[in-house]
């Protein structure tokens, strides 16, 4: 949340009923800001989940044997636990929309720009999830993104 610190604790109780990880970040603004920079982390992770179930399947593995064994070592994430076991089970109903993800993209690279920023990763993740939205995924989960990337690889998804 940003604004002011007093202002922040007379809300902090309706707040609470909204949600349990809360943190004053400072000024007006910097709340969207701590969550733009989340948006460009869950892009990162996206990718990493995404590219390696692909991998694993074109690889021929038994890609959920490869999950189990992933999941719990230095490559596994609490997005590759979740939404790669819903990917496994075909399952790309949002936990976020594709759509609202593409927007905070969006967001996130005005900002960098107006900061003199050069992001990469965020500029590809953006330019990806607007493939998965032209494809008509805007109204699918960010894990839809596993059918986007094997398509463009002349590919298919096959759970």
């Amino acid at each position: 949340v940003g604004g002011e610190a007093d202002a922040y604790q007379r809300v902090r109780p309706c707040l609470e009923v909204m949600g349990t990880s809360l943190m004053h970040c400072g000024a007006a603004g910097s709340g969207q800001q701590a969550k733009l920079a989340n948006q460009i982390a869950v892009a990162g992770v996206m990718f990493s989940v995404c590219e390696s179930l692909l991998y694993a399947q074109e690889a021929g593995l038994d890609v959920d044997a490869w999950l189990e064994l992933v999941v719990p070592g230095a490559g596994g994430s609490t997005a590759m636990n979740t939404l790669g076991r819903r990917i496994l089970k075909g399952d790309f109903a949002p936990g976020f929309f594709v759509e609202h993800f593409v927007k905070d993209l969006g967001l996130c690279l005005e900002e960098c720009r107006r900061m003199g920023l050069v992001l990469p990763g965020t500029e590809r993740a953006e330019e990806c999830y607007r493939m998965v939205q032209a494809l008509g995924g805007g109204k699918d989960g960010t894990q839809s993104l596993v059918r986007t990337l094997a398509r463009a690889c002349g590919k298919q998804w096959k759970r």
